[in-house]
C-alpha cells in the first residue's frame, strides 16, 4: 500500500535518468545540430544588414549628397537587388562558430570591404552598371576562395616550441614604452582630451608636423597602435597583467590624443568585446551574434540623430564606415579602368620604376573627385591591387592574404585562438583602409604576425588566474 524508502529514492533516481534526455536538448548546439538553420539565419541576418544600409544611403545620405555630384537622384532598383544579392553569397562560406583566429577577421573583412563594395557603387554618378558586377563579382569570389582556404588551416599546438611567456611579455612591454618614449619625446605629450568632432583638425596638423620628422615615425607610428598595442591588451585581459593592458592602453590613447586617429580609441573597445565573445561560449553562435551587433549599431546610430535631428553620429560612423568606403572603391575603379595601372610604383616598387602620376593613388583620387589635394581617399586590399595590377591583383591580393591567414591561424591555435583574433581586429580594420603590401610593410601586419609568434604562450591565461578550457573545448 505505502512504497518503501529504496522504492521512493529509486523512483526519483528514474525520474532524473528519464529527464536527462530533456535537458540535453535545452543544452545542445544550435550550430551543430541545426548548421542549415543556423547558415539561413545568419544569410538572413546579413541580407537584414544590406537593406538597413540601402535605406540609410537611400533616405539619408542621397538626399544631402546629390547636389555634390558624386550619387545619382535616381538609379535602377532592380541593378541593387543584383548587387546585393551577389555581395550576400559569401555568407554561405563565411564560418558561423568561431575556431579560427582567421574566422573573426574574415567576417571584419566582408562588413568593411564586400558590403559597401555591393550596395553603394550602384548609386554613384558615371560608373558603367556592367561593367561593375564583374568587379562586383571577382571580388566577391576571390573572397570567397579566402573563406573555403582558411578552412584547412591546421593547428600548431603540436609543433610551436613553448617559450618563456613572461619574460617575451616584459620584452615587448619594454619595447613599447621605448616607442612610446620617443614618440611623447619627439612630438610632445597630449594635456587635453581630444573631442571626436576636432579629430580631423588634430589629424591635419600632425600629419604636416610628422612631415617634416624623420622617415622612421611613419613605421612606428602604425606599428604602435596597429601591432605593438593591440598585442599587449590582449595579452594583458587573458593574462590579467593590469601593467601590460595598461602600457597598451595607453599607447593607443597618446596615437588618438596626438594624431586624431580614431581607429586607436574605438580599437581598444573592439578588442575587449572581442575578447570576451571569442572566449565565451556566444562563440558558437559568432556569426549570428555579430551580423545582429552590427544591425543593432547602424539602427541605434540611425534613431540617436533622428532623435536629436541632427546627422552628426551617422556622418561619423554609418556614412564614413559603410557609405564612404563604397563611394571611394568606385572612384577607384572609374579612374583605373582607363589608366594605366601603378604596379607598385608609388610604393614598394618606387626604386625600381617610376610612377606613372605624380601623386600616390590615395592623393590622386582625393585631388580629382574630391577637388582637395590634402585629401587622401585611402581604399581597402582589393580596390588598391586592382589598382596597381588590373585584373591580377584578384589573384594576388587574396593569394597574399590566405597566407597571411594561415600563419595567422597556425601560430593563434587552440586557446591562443581568441585574444590573437581580437588583438588582429585592428589590423582587419586597416586591411580595409590600405594596399596589402602597404599593410604588410608600412601599417604593422608583418610587425604583428612577428609579434604573436613571439608572444604566442602569453596569449594563454595564466595557472590559477581563471578556470582552464582544453583545446579540444575551444575548437567546438
Amino acid at each position: 500500500m505505502f512504497r518503501s524508502e529504496d522504492s521512493i529514492v529509486l523512483s526519483l533516481r528514474s525520474d532524473i535518468v528519464l529527464d536527462q534526455p530533456r535537458v540535453h536538448v535545452l543544452r545542445r548546439d544550435f550550430v551543430r545540430d541545426d548548421p542549415i538553420l543556423a547558415r539561413a539565419l545568419t544569410v538572413f541576418l546579413v541580407l537584414c544588414f544590406h537593406i538597413l544600409i540601402t535605406e540609410f544611403a537611400w533616405q539619408v545620405v542621397l538626399p544631402r549628397y546629390t547636389s555634390d555630384g558624386y550619387f545619382l537622384a535616381h538609379f535602377n532598383l532592380s541593378s541593387l537587388a543584383l548587387a546585393t544579392l551577389v555581395s550576400a553569397v559569401p555568407a554561405l562560406v563565411l564560418p558561423i562558430r568561431f575556431v579560427r583566429s582567421s574566422d573573426g577577421v574574415l567576417w571584419v573583412l566582408y562588413f568593411l570591404i564586400v558590403i559597401p563594395t555591393g550596395v553603394v557603387p550602384i548609386m554613384i554618378v558615371g560608373v558603367a552598371t556592367s561593367h561593375l558586377f564583374g568587379y562586383q563579382t571577382l571580388l566577391v569570389l576571390s573572397f570567397s576562395l579566402v573563406c573555403l582556404g582558411t578552412r584547412r588551416s591546421k593547428s600548431a599546438s603540436a609543433t610551436l616550441r613553448p617559450t618563456s611567456s613572461s619574460l617575451r611579455t616584459w620584452g615587448s612591454v619594454a619595447l613599447t614604452m621605448t616607442i612610446l618614449g620617443v614618440l611623447s619625446a619627439t612630438f610632445g605629450i597630449p594635456t587635453s582630451f581630444l573631442d571626436i568632432s576636432n579629430v580631423y583638425v588634430a589629424r591635419l596638423e600632425f600629419r604636416d608636423v610628422v612631415s617634416s620628422q624623420n622617415v622612421v615615425f611613419g613605421y612606428l607610428i602604425p606599428w604602435l597602435q596597429n601591432s605593438f598595442a593591440p598585442i599587449l591588451i590582449a595579452v594583458g585581459v587573458v593574462s590579467r597583467r593590469v601593467v601590460v593592458l595598461g602600457v597598451g592602453i595607453i599607447a593607443e590613447a597618446w596615437i588618438y590624443l596626438t594624431m586624431g586617429n580614431r581607429q586607436a580609441l574605438l580599437g581598444v573597445g573592439l578588442i575587449f568585446v572581442a575578447i570576451v565573445v571569442m572566449r565565451s561560449k556566444l562563440r558558437n553562435l559568432y556569426a549570428p551574434l555579430l551580423v545582429t551587433l552590427f544591425i543593432a549599431a547602424i539602427a541605434g546610430n540611425i534613431a540617436y540623430d533622428d532623435h536629436r535631428d541632427a546627422n552628426y553620429v551617422t556622418a561619423i560612423v554609418a556614412y564614413r564606415t559603410f557609405v564612404l568606403p563604397g563611394v571611394i572603391v568606385s572612384e577607384y575603379y572609374q579612374f583605373f579602368e582607363g589608366h594605366p595601372k601603378i604596379v607598385g610604383r608609388d610604393g614598394v616598387f618606387s626604386t625600381i620604376s617610376r610612377s606613372p602620376y605624380d601623386k600616390s593613388a590615395p592623393f590622386l583620387i582625393g585631388t580629382k573627385y574630391f577637388q582637395n589635394e590634402a585629401t587622401s581617399a585611402n581604399v581597402n586590399i582589393w580596390a588598391d591591387g586592382f589598382a596597381n595590377f588590373g585584373l591580377f591583383g584578384f589573384v594576388l591580393v587574396p593569394a597574399l592574404l590566405l597566407i597571411v591567414l594561415r600563419i595567422l591561424d597556425r601560430v593563434g591555435s587552440g586557446s591562443r585562438a581568441g585574444p590573437i583574433a581580437a588583438g588582429s581586429m585592428m589590423l582587419a580594420a586597416t586591411l580595409a583602409n590600405t594596399g596589402i603590401l602597404t599593410a604588410l610593410l608600412t601599417g604593422g601586419l608583418g610587425v604583428f604576425l612577428v609579434g604573436i609568434y613571439f608572444n604566442r604562450n602569453s596569449f594563454e591565461r595564466r595557472r590559477g588566474s581563471g578556470p582552464a578550457e582544453s583545446n579540444a573545448s575551444r575548437s567546438v
